[in-house]
Parts: structure tokens; sequence; C-alpha cells
């Protein structure tokens, strides 16, 4: 089951949720003493790291496909799965009550971890278009072409933008609906990273030399 990385990416997926699943049961069943939901975080979280290189990892080793072929790719993939995932706790948090002083020290770690994600996405897309030939027609793709609409709207507008902008409007205004409103928005424009990047690439030209010499 381990012969490749699709297998590798399964397996880390099914455990971490197994995980996942008997930690919340086991949570709200208070049956956890504080050294078992420790080993659980453990767990939980080396797994997590692994879900989190996974498919950044396994498009970067296909070297037909230009514009996925680089360790850029597996930064950016990483960076948005944490801002995403924070992203999800402050909704579930909001959404059960949590203390106030929590659901911000969220929101403010989403700001830092989206304005990392802004940062590595453009010099991604910098990197590739400078790579050149199907790379380059990848990137034109998102900025100018077919994917325009849902890369420049729903990746950087409502995924990137609409957040940041949320979280300058809870400055001056003291709503609690703001901060999950941003949480959504970046889930949506993390959804739609993962679209782009996967559509808009372009399998790259290979030249055969003559069948007969």
């Amino acid at each position: 089951p381990f012969q490749s990385l699709v297998s590798v990416g399964a397996w880390l997926m099914l455990l971490l949720s197994l995980v996942a699943i008997l930690g919340v049961v086991s949570l709200l069943g208070n049956r956890l003493t504080r050294g078992a939901l420790g080993a659980f975080f453990a767990v939980g979280g080396i797994l997590s790291a692994g879900v989190l290189v996974y498919s950044g990892l396994l498009l970067s080793t296909i070297n037909a496909m230009n514009f996925w072929n680089t360790p850029l790719l597996v930064l950016l993939f990483v960076v948005s799965g944490l801002t995403c995932g924070i992203a999800a706790v402050v909704i579930v948090d909001a959404g059960l009550g949590g203390p106030a002083r929590r659901i911000e020290k969220l929101i403010r770690a989403r700001d830092i971890s989206a304005a990392a994600e802004l940062a590595v996405l453009a010099v991604f897309l910098v990197e590739r278009y400078l790579a050149g030939s199907a790379a380059r027609e990848s990137v034109l793709r998102l900025l100018g072409g077919d994917l325009t609409a849902a890369f420049v709207g729903g990746v950087v507008l409502v995924g990137l933008v609409m957040p940041f902008a949320c979280s300058g409007l809870r400055r001056l205004v003291d709503s609690g609906v703001l901060g999950p409103a941003a949480a959504g928005c970046t889930l949506v424009g993390g959804l739609l990273l993962r679209y782009c990047v996967v559509t808009a690439a372009v399998m790259e030209e290979v030249a055969f030399g003559p069948l007969f010499a």
C-alpha cells in the first residue's frame, strides 16, 4: 500500500480521519486524560503535516506538467492549507460559542497565514512565468485567460482581499459576524486556488528523436 505517493496520501487521510473522529468522540464523552489528549494532538499533528505536504508534493513530481514542477507549489499548498485550517476552526469555534479572546487570536493567526500565502502565491506565479514554455502559458490562463474570473475574482478577491477587508472593518465595527464571514471567504478561496492550479496546468511538449536512424 505504500508503493506510490497516491497510496501514502490515501493512508494519511484515512488515519487522520480516524484519529480526529476518535478524538472528538472521546472529548465529548470526557474519557481522555490530559496525557491521552496530548498523545492525540501529537499523532494528529504528525498526520496533519503529512496531509498538508502530500498534495503539493504529488503534483510537483509530475514532470510533464511544468506549471506544477516546482517546490514552491508544495509551499503554497502547505501555507494555504494552514490558512484554511485556521479559518475552519474560527467558524466552528464561533458557531459553538467559544471564548471571544480565543476567536480573536485565531483570526489574527488567519490574517498572518493569509499574508504569507499571498506572498508565496505571488512568488510562485512570477517564478513559473519566468520558467517559460508551458508554465508561462498556465500563468497567462490565470491572469488573462479562461481562468481569470475564478482566479482573480475567487482566489484573490474573495479568498484574500475580502477577509483582510473584514479584519479591517472589525476594528471599526464591533460585530461577531465579520470574523466567521472572513473565514468563510478564506475557505472558498482555498478551494478555488486548488481548482485553478490543477486546471491551469498545460502539458509540456515532449520532443522525440527520429524513429529510424
